[in-house]
């Protein structure tokens, strides 16, 4: 493995340019600099087409694809794989938020490990209706895997289906053993915002009332999505006293189990 592999970051998006606008600064302040964005969007989108346009950069390259409505979700995540110059792939979902370091620790993970892949063993979770922020139930993340695209073949994908493509995904890492935890819920914010592929009942799913933060804990979130403040000095706040304080209180009572 080279000392920094280029890492793809996807993202697949659909007339949402209010978030893309998040995700690519997120992308951009990544501390681990091998790296590219890759947006993938339906070519009757003009609406995303003419963003990217007015915010091209040499780390980020946009994809259109015809006919989309026949294409399923996981379809267009394998295309996605296709696409991607890197030795790694992750998911980069438009809609939520990721700190500046989560692409340089979950690579240190699969280093210290020597693993194929890495996600996420507890989250934060924003329910942007609410206002509400909550801390995760135990389980891996499908959306937070970053992955050797080596791995990659007929048995080792993402599914033909619009949802759960990720669960099966990671499922499959699971399986065949290549996939590590890593324990830092600060690195993403899963954001409901009533628009997500699934519903707010597979969100509520994800949680349970007793993991809900503090009043002050989901008003710092909340501002951090609302970019109050740029990507460095929201990745600092993420790492606060108080918010640590608080996910270590929940995460020593839950013990991971993948």
């Amino acid at each position: 493995m080279k000392s920094d592999p280029l890492i793809s970051c996807l993202c697949i998006t659909k007339y949402r340019t209010r978030f893309l606008k998040r995700a690519i600064d997120c992308f951009l302040h990544q501390s681990y600099l091998n790296k590219e964005l890759i947006i993938v969007y339906p070519e009757e989108d003009k609406e995303t087409e003419f963003f990217i346009m007015a915010n091209q950069h040499p780390l980020i390259r946009s994809v259109k694809v015809k006919d989309t409505s026949k294409k399923s979700l996981g379809r267009l995540r394998n295309m996605s794989i296709d696409t991607a110059d890197g030795e790694f792939f992750c998911v980069w979902d438009d809609d939520d938020w990721y700190h500046k370091d989560r692409l340089q620790f979950q690579m240190n993970a699969i280093r210290l490990h020597k693993k194929e892949a890495c996600g996420l063993a507890f989250w934060l979770m924003y329910d942007a209706v609410k206002n509400d922020a909550y801390f995760s139930t135990p389980m891996i993340l499908p959306g937070s895997i970053l992955c050797a695209k080596s791995v990659i073949n007929e048995q080792v994908c993402y599914g033909d289906i619009n949802r759960g493509e990720d669960l099966e995904f990671s499922s499959l890492l699971i399986g065949r053993n290549y996939l590590c935890p890593l324990i830092m819920p600060s690195l993403y914010i899963y954001v409901y915002n009533g628009n997500n592929t699934w519903d707010k009942g597979h969100f509520n799913r994800l949680f349970s009332p007793f993991l809900r933060l503090s009043v002050e804990a989901g008003e710092l979130i909340g501002n951090v999505l609302s970019s109050k403040y740029d990507q460095d000095e929201s990745s600092d706040l993420m790492l606060s006293q108080q918010l640590l304080q608080e996910f270590n209180f929940f995460h020593l009572q839950m013990p991971v189990q993948v």
